[in-house]
């Protein structure tokens, strides 16, 4: 008798993950296999600090207080222009006024020096002075025979002095790229000298003699000098491979100097930073911090992300305890988000860097020309200028996803991964989630992918999904803003073993 032997089916486990760590951010290692599939291989147009997906970074048109008495009520600004290639912000005290004023100066592509009061009854006048240049200047606070100032000096201009009575053009000026004042010493980097530094103790710039000012030439391997800080009671010469610290004797008038650091990589000018305790700046392999005596680089889990962005054209700025970023970055994802719409972008993201955890949130998709922190008693705003279709306009930073009242596109991306179980068949069956907006979830393995929408609501989801691979990515994208939120999903799965 013969009797039929039964078939063997392979164990089938069911398991599950919880995607709890939406709030560690990206961590762009380069080995996708060392991470798991609770950890982003890429985030952008979300925030994350307390472990939900929720609204993003954004900007709207720049709005200033009408007046000191009702600060709450704000105005629109119309800069009446149709490209704005810089800006700055100058905090001026008024001596007949007895109070500080706080000015936004900025620039049309006629090189004329324009500006508006910040918070001083704001009527909507843009104010002109009557100096044009021939490139865009830099511009500094100075203190000139006891009144505040501010000058505007370039590499193909002389200086432009504007003080409470008018302004005055000082054509054989010193064609200042950085300056500060030093324990009563004028110190500054001059156009065409960059491997030296003029100092002087005659503070009125615009009436030196031949005798008033020194050089004093740096003759070693640095490079060129970027940028002067004042910061802890010394002056510290950023270079483009390295840190030079100026130490003053007061009895002789003369310096001396320490090279503190050396760098293998080249230091962007326009990271430099200023934040609290420490100086915030970026060299092309990643950020890096300095406290006055030594440089640390900060590692972080997104280190590879700083190191792959092109920051030839970045700008930064300090504002509430975050270092702002800004420059081109290649996603590598077939995505156009926002400006990337455009062949001709410049930038395309804008980095919020926590300057004491380092925790990052990621605005993607505008092209940000420069980036300026405005603080004073009544407003504290970070305020960009474009390049692009927003390059009339001047923005402010918002925290509701969007750009100028247009949804951000969000996307949260897994890595890569093999759900813990390397070498054996799984299937994805169930994705249970909690959402306040619409949203997709995207699952791709490597041997199909598909994508399930779901609609908003306020209590826990359990979606029905059929994905099977030995490798997943897993992505949850909404173009949501107002009702962006979206708890920590879990993912069912099987293992054939």
């Amino acid at each position: 008798m013969f009797y039929k032997k039964d078939k063997k089916f392979k164990k089938i486990l069911s398991k599950d993950i919880v995607l709890s760590k939406f709030a560690d951010g990206p961590l762009t290692l380069k080995d996708s296999a060392i991470l798991t599939q609770k950890n982003a291989k890429i985030i952008y147009n979300y925030t994350f600090n307390d472990g939900a997906l929720s609204m993003g970074l954004g900007f709207k048109e720049l709005t200033i207080p009408s007046s000191w008495n009702n600060p709450e009520v704000e105005e629109l600004i119309d800069f009446k222009s149709d490209e704005i290639i810089s800006i700055w912000y100058i905090r001026w005290y008024n001596m007949e006024m007895e109070k500080y004023l706080y000015i936004l100066y900025f620039m049309s592509t006629d090189y004329q020096i324009k500006y508006i009061f910040l918070v001083n009854e704001y009527d909507g006048l843009i104010f002109k002075n009557s100096y044009i240049l021939s490139s865009v200047p830099f511009c500094y606070n100075y203190r000139l025979n006891d009144l505040d100032c501010v000058c505007f000096s370039s590499e193909t201009d002389g200086v432009v002095v504007i003080k409470i009575d008018g302004s005055v053009k000082y054509s054989n000026g010193p064609k200042v790229i950085s300056s500060l004042v030093h324990y009563d010493k004028f110190f500054g980097l001059t156009a065409g000298e960059r491997n030296s530094v003029v100092y002087s103790s005659n503070l009125d710039f615009t009436s030196w003699a031949n005798d008033d000012k020194k050089t004093v030439e740096f003759q070693d391997n640095l490079g060129s000098f970027i940028k002067l800080v004042s910061f802890n009671d010394y002056v510290y010469i950023f270079r483009e491979h390295g840190i030079t610290k100026i130490s003053a004797y007061t009895s002789s008038g003369e310096f001396s100097k320490n090279n503190l650091w050396t760098s293998s990589s080249f230091i962007y000018r326009n990271s430099i930073e200023i934040c609290g305790d420490k100086i915030l700046f970026m060299t092309r392999d990643g950020l890096y911090c300095f406290n006055g005596a030594s440089v640390n680089k900060i590692e972080t889990e997104y280190n590879e992300l700083l190191y792959n962005m092109d920051k030839t054209n970045c700008s930064s700025a300090c504002l509430g305890g975050k270092y702002y970023l800004t420059g081109r970055y290649d996603f590598d994802d077939n995505e156009q988000i926002g400006c990337e719409n455009k062949v001709d972008y410049i930038n395309n993201v804008l980095f919020e860097i926590d300057c004491e955890n380092y925790d990052l949130n990621i605005l993607r998709g505008i092209d940000i020309k420069k980036i300026v922190a405005i603080d004073n008693p009544i407003m504290s705003k970070l305020v960009a200028c474009f390049n692009g279709d927003l390059k009339n306009k001047v923005g402010e930073l918002t925290h509701d996803g969007k750009i100028m009242g247009t949804n951000l596109k969000k996307s949260w991306k897994s890595a890569n991964n093999d759900l813990g179980y390397a070498g054996q068949l799984k299937q994805i069956k169930k994705v249970i989630l909690k959402t306040l907006g619409d949203c997709i979830i995207r699952i791709s393995s490597d041997r199909e992918e598909k994508e399930y929408k779901v609609y908003a609501s306020s209590k826990e989801q359990t979606i029905n999904v059929n994905v099977i691979g030995n490798l997943f990515e897993i992505s949850f994208i909404t173009n949501e803003c107002d009702l962006c939120k979206i708890s920590a999903p879990k993912i069912i799965f099987n293992v054939q073993s």
